[in-house]
């Protein structure tokens, strides 16, 4: 579904084909607002299904690495590292710590890590802090290291379905299935003014989410 259709068929479920209620700049102002609450809300619930890979590198003795992503990162599913001695493939997985439980330790929590290195192929361990879009690695790596992280957007990715010069656009072609939750969901907002079909909007969208997600949603978890 592309941006003219989910306003052709939203001004149908509203009951506005005539446009004589809402404008076009107002339909797609509610689309563009929808697509962000439904991506935010099915992000949340299933992130495998929505990470994306972003590689960068983190210097020797850096304390903090500001990530370079084109949108706000909510979260991170796997990070993995490469030290530039390794082959090409040699990519070993980031345990990921909380920030109270991300440790900066002395001497002894050094050995540790050296033997947790030989022993269990996890020298390092890595926190996310999302009001900062950053992460810490610890301990600090005393050479440069390439990151590979499964990074899960806060926004739609940029390569969703556009029409003509329309800078809106819908969720991810590989999420069509929730293209019909959006428009739903923009419905629900357009209610506000005529509150008669409000909860048949709103129902009618967690039917859908719920066949895909396969569990019962709920905005509280997102803005």
């Amino acid at each position: 579904m592309n941006a003219l259709e989910a306003k052709e068929y939203l001004r149908l479920i509203v009951g506005d084909q005539s446009e004589g209620v809402w404008s076009d700049a107002e339909i797609q102002t509610i689309l563009r607002r929808s697509n962000r609450r439904i991506w935010r809300l099915a992000a949340t619930k299933r992130p495998q299904d929505f990470a994306v890979v972003h590689t960068q590198t983190y210097t020797k003795d850096l304390d903090d690495l500001t990530l370079d992503f084109s949108r706000e990162i909510m979260g991170i599913e796997k990070a993995y590292y490469q030290e530039p001695t390794s082959t090409a493939f040699a990519f070993i997985e980031i345990p990921m710590s909380s920030l109270s439980e991300l440790r900066e330790g002395g001497s002894t929590w050094l050995l540790e890590q050296e033997i947790m290195r030989r022993t269990q192929g996890h020298p390092y361990e890595m926190t996310f802090v999302r009001a900062e879009q950053k992460v810490m690695v610890r301990p600090r790596p005393t050479q440069s290291i390439s990151l590979r992280l499964y990074v899960v957007p806060a926004e739609p990715t940029t390569t969703g379905l556009v029409v003509s010069s329309e800078s809106h656009h819908l969720l991810d072609n590989k999420h069509e299935a929730v293209h019909e939750a959006v428009v739903f969901d923009a419905a629900y907002l357009l209610s506000f003014k005529d509150k008669s079909l409000r909860q048949e909007f709103a129902m009618e969208r967690e039917r859908i989410l719920m066949a895909i997600l396969d569990e019962p949603l709920s905005y509280k978890q997102v803005d």
